[in-house]
């Protein structure tokens, strides 16, 4: 949706959107902020490699965490 720069290979912001499909693990981003914000459906559980458990439920929940961090991601449905 936006990236500023819009061009290099660095960023300092970068706003995307993504569907989850399935329970997967999510990509890390060393040395990034991350911030995840339900748009739609009913949710997500994201478990840290570090035995944390965070859910993001609607409506518009949101999380932030460090990029680095390893996580994977499960429906709530």
């Amino acid at each position: 949706i936006l990236r500023l720069p819009a061009e290099g290979d660095d960023w300092a912001l970068r706003l995307s959107v993504a569907e989850i499909e399935q329970d997967a693990a999510f990509s890390a981003f060393p040395g990034v902020e991350r911030e995840l914000v339900l748009l739609q459906g009913n949710g997500v559980r994201l478990r840290f490699d570090d035995g944390r458990v965070a859910e993001v439920l609607p409506p518009h929940g949101r999380v932030r965490f460090a990029g680095e961090e390893t996580l994977h991601g499960e429906l709530v449905d």
